[in-house]
């Protein structure tokens, strides 16, 4: 349980709670991942620049283990205390999966059914090298940001103030990562900030750092590599649909930011959201 994580935390002081892990995330989301983009560039160089390729994939896999190394050794933090246990780990790693799956299938289908988006088989042959190594990317993407605002902020954060501040605090920065995203509107800002609490409160009730992570790579994976709609704003060519976005329905639609840019995404935050706040006061846990 993520309280007995926030519990474990020995620490007591603003600066040992907030700022320094504050400073080994800043490096673990900024010079981490700098470091290993220009190694692996250096020995796999590549003519074109794609979201997903060995390279970047390489890159994404070494940002989770550097990262995990300095929080751990760095910051001091044990593995369980970031929410990574091998208890029911297939368990928790397969209810993620179903979960981002549903999630992200309930969006989609309803921006269709809304007019939002034409849905056209995209399919080719040459996309499935692409296909499974994306798999392996978002399965790393979504561990390795969960890794920093979930798995290790949030309990630091929670044990210096109330756990709504610390909640509301990392969004922000989740979001603040997100910022300079190709399309950036106020609704996806908004829409970000939603999906940030979405996982927190998953993470609240779990304490489980694979389900979460397992849950938004899952999401994102679907959302561009199936379904054909721009992750964040990136745009995604080989996938198995294509979601078009019709004209006058970027509301629905999310526009050129992708799904997580429209209104359906944020209903469906805000629905998880009290959802998640229910079953959190059920076993009466903190929030």
């Amino acid at each position: 349980m993520f309280t007995s994580h926030v519990e474990s935390i020995q620490a007591t002081s603003k600066v040992k709670l907030i700022v320094i892990p504050l400073i080994i995330a800043l490096l673990c989301v900024v010079l981490i991942p700098l470091i290993a983009g220009i190694g692996i560039v250096l020995l796999m160089p590549q003519t074109e620049e794609a979201m997903i390729s060995p390279s970047s994939t390489l890159s994404m896999i070494l940002n989770v283990l550097l990262s995990l190394l300095v929080i751990r050794f760095m910051g001091k933090v044990k593995l369980s205390t970031l929410g990574l246990t091998t208890n029911k780990l297939v368990k928790n790693i397969l209810i993620g999966i179903f979960g981002g799956f549903l999630a992200i299938t309930v969006v989609t289908l309803l921006i269709a059914a809304l007019g939002g988006i034409d849905l056209i088989f995209n399919f080719k042959p040459e996309y499935l090298g692409t296909l499974i190594l994306g798999v392996i990317f978002f399965a790393f993407q979504g561990t390795f940001e969960e890794l920093i605002y979930r798995g290790y902020l949030m309990p630091y954060f929670s044990k210096a103030m109330k756990q709504f501040w610390a909640i509301i605090i990392t969004s922000i920065l989740f979001m603040l990562m997100h910022g300079l995203n190709p399309n950036m509107t106020a609704l996806p800002v908004i829409n970000l900030m939603l999906a940030s609490v979405v996982f927190s409160l998953i993470y609240v009730l779990s304490g489980n750092l694979l389900l979460v992570g397992f849950a938004h790579g899952t999401w994102n994976y679907l959302q561009g590599f199936f379904y054909g709609s721009e992750v964040s704003g990136n745009h995604i060519q080989e996938s198995v649909f294509t979601a078009i976005a019709q004209p006058n329905k970027d509301l629905i639609s999310g526009g050129g930011f992708g799904f997580e840019g429209g209104i359906i995404t944020s209903l469906l935050g805000v629905i998880l959201i009290i959802l998640l706040g229910v079953a959190i006061k059920k076993k009466h846990l903190p929030s």
